[in-house]
C-alpha cells in the first residue's frame, strides 16, 4: 500500500478549497534556501518521508534565514528517519498558529476497513495523547 506524503496531502487539501500554507519541495540545500527565501526566511523544513515522529528523529527544524535553511536542510538530508532515508524535504512558510487539530484516515487492521481519527488537542504524540487522554481522541469507522 502507497503511503500519502505531506506534499501529497497539501495538494489534495488545496485543490478541495481547504487553506494551507505555502511550501515547496527541495532536493538540495540550495533549493531549500531559495525556497525559504521566498517566505522570508522564516521556514520550517521536514524531511519528506511516509513516517511520523520526524520531530524526534531531528528531521524537523525551524529556521529564521536562507543560510539556516541552507544548512539544515544539508544535515536533515544526511539523515534516515525509521528506515527512510531523506532524499527530499518540505519547505513550508511558518505561521502563527491559534489552534491546532489533528485529522487522519488509516487503515484499522481489526475491521480492515479505513478509520477516521480526529483530536482537537493537535498531532504531536498523538499516540500519547491516545493512550493518556482517550477521550481526546475520536474514531469514525468507514464503511467502503
Amino acid at each position: 500500500m502507497s503511503r500519502l506524503l505531506e506534499n501529497d496531502s497539501l495538494d489534495l487539501l488545496a485543490r478541495h478549497g481547504v487553506p494551507v500554507p505555502a511550501y515547496g519541495v527541495a532536493e538540495t540545500p540550495g533549493e531549500a534556501a531559495s525556497i525559504a527565501g521566498k517566505f522570508g526566511g522564516r521556514a520550517v523544513i521536514k524531511a519528506l518521508v511516509p513516517a511520523g515522529k520526524r520531530g524526534r528523529a531531528g528531521a524537523v527544524r525551524f529556521v529564521s534565514s536562507p543560510g539556516e535553511a541552507e544548512n539544515e536542510a544539508r544535515r536533515i538530508l544526511g539523515l534516515t528517519v525509521r528506515h527512510f532515508p531523506v532524499k527530499r524535504l518540505i519547505v513550508m512558510e511558518t505561521l502563527d498558529i491559534r489552534r491546532e487539530f489533528f485529522l487522519s484516515i488509516t487503515l484499522d487492521p481489526m475491521r480492515k476497513s479505513p478509520v477516521v481519527l480526529f483530536s482537537p488537542t493537535g498531532g504531536v504524540d498523538i499516540e500519547e495523547i491516545a493512550a493518556e487522554r482517550p477521550d481526546q481522541l475520536f474514531e469514525l469507522p468507514v464503511d467502503i
